[in-house]
């Protein structure tokens, strides 16, 4: 026991000693935790397409865009490490389909709702905005925008296609999800 005594006594020397000659100095640490995001305007918006004509409608070509609503969307103040911004667009789709909007009970035929990555009057499947997916944009000196094209396009074939342009009303909705990197 004394044996056991006497190790720990010299180990306790030991470590004062050490202790005794050690340096010490202090860390000072602040920082913030929180959202890092970036201000958005416009990303909840209503917007009805302006009147088209069913005879306008029935006189185009297959796929032709007779209206274009433009949605804008608008970030700034995003922190300085923000490049980029992803807006994801989701859609409940024509059955079928992952490009058009399914537009429920609508007895309108020959024409889709569809939404464009790029403003025209005609579509292809490159500047379709399907289901699910991205258009990224640009962030430059923390703001950007990002501008999608909500259309009326002429179609002959789908759930709402059709070789006659019959008239009808319809809705539907798109929901719209904003990242940064």
């Amino acid at each position: 026991m004394k044996k056991i005594y006497s190790a720990i006594a010299a180990l306790t020397l030991l470590s004062v000693t050490s202790a005794a000659s050690a340096n010490t100095g202090t860390i000072n640490l602040s920082g913030s935790v929180g959202d890092s995001t970036c201000t958005v305007t416009g990303l909840n918006q209503s917007l009805s397409f302006p009147h088209v004509s069913a005879t306008d409608l029935q006189s185009l070509a297959n796929y032709k865009v007779p209206v274009q609503a433009p949605v804008s969307i608008d970030v700034t103040a995003c922190p300085s490490n923000f490049s980029k911004g992803v807006l994801t667009v989701n859609f409940p789709a024509e059955s079928g389909s992952t490009n058009r909007l399914d537009l429920g009970n609508t007895t309108m035929r020959g024409a889709a709702v569809m939404i464009g990555r790029e403003a025209g009057s005609d579509t292809n499947d490159t500047l379709l905005i399907h289901n699910g997916s991205n258009k990224e944009f640009e962030i430059n000196g923390g703001a950007g925008n990002v501008t999608i094209y909500p259309s009326i396009v002429r179609v002959s074939s789908g759930a709402t296609g059709g070789t006659e342009v019959v008239a009808g009303d319809f809705s539907t909705t798109a929901q719209l999800t904003m990242a940064f990197e």
